[in-house]
């Protein structure tokens, strides 16, 4: 993600930092953007996109012991689960 981070810096990026995305918006099979959650008000919001790039990392806090970080709870996974979409590690 830092990678991501850094390099996106180079170009004309806006960032959406408090947001929590909710679902993958898809059309006719191909996802088309995200729909998220402003936390700081409560509001949602679509971001539609030419190409959607998931950086949520797993789901090991699944699980009552695990060392990964206590955000990888697998959100960016159900996201791609609810859409119809494959899994893939």
């Amino acid at each position: 993600l830092h990678t991501l981070y850094g390099q996106s810096l180079r170009h004309n990026t806006n960032f959406f930092i408090e947001y929590f995305a909710l679902d993958l918006i898809m059309e006719d099979g191909e996802c088309v953007g995200v729909t998220a959650l402003n936390m700081e008000d409560g509001t949602i919001h679509r971001f539609r996109a030419h190409k959607t790039v998931l950086a949520t990392g797993g789901y090991g806090r699944a699980y009552f012991s695990a060392t990964s970080a206590h955000t990888c709870t697998g959100d960016g996974m159900a996201m791609v689960s609810r859409a119809g979409l494959p899994l893939q590690d």
